[in-house]
């Protein structure tokens, strides 16, 4: 990205570049299952309770589906420099 950027002090991305930047994330249907099954453990814990299984479960899912995507984007933000105020380079991955 950073060899996209463009810009004195002020860098920027153009709105196509960032139309087509790629953040890898699971596939489709795996992202379906992954919400589908923690909707049915909201909705039973909800409704009548969660065993101490489900419970455990539904954290794990939640977690982990929450950790794959920051990992995913903090994967491409690491690969974006930023030049601070004071002039000195950050990794964008480093900010955020």
């Amino acid at each position: 990205m950073k060899k996209e950027s463009s810009g004195g002090v002020q860098q920027f991305v153009s709105l196509n570049y960032l139309r087509n930047f790629y953040i890898p994330i699971p596939p489709f249907e795996e992202q379906q299952r992954i919400v589908k099954r923690i909707n049915e453990l909201y909705h039973k814990a909800k409704e009548v309770g969660l065993t101490e299984e489900e419970a455990k479960e539904q954290q794990i899912l939640r977690r982990e589906f929450i950790d794959t995507f920051k990992r995913n984007l903090r994967g491409q933000l690491n690969n974006i420099s930023i030049k601070e105020p004071d002039g000195s380079i950050t990794d964008l991955g480093e900010k955020f």
